[in-house]
């Protein structure tokens, strides 16, 4: 995600009113990131994603994330 000038990370969970998925918590995958194709199809509209601080919850719209260059040509 991006806030002004930072990129941030971390782990997530996403929404998009229907379904709540924590991709980042799983103990057996090692986390897995909202915009691998595993996670994407699971939404039938772009998710908002929701990153816990330390005092709070920060909400982002899918549009503020970067993709990874890992994925950003279709990759998985």
């Amino acid at each position: 995600m991006t806030t002004g000038r930072r990129q941030v990370s971390g782990r997530v969970f996403a929404t998009d009113g229907r379904r709540l998925l924590l991709p980042a918590f799983g103990a057996y995958t090692g986390g897995l990131d909202v915009h691998d194709p595993a996670v994407r199809m699971l939404f039938a509209r772009p998710p908002r994603v929701f990153l816990p601080g330390r005092d709070s919850i920060h909400a982002f719209p899918w549009s503020r994330l970067a993709v990874p260059d890992r994925l950003r040509n279709g990759g998985g």
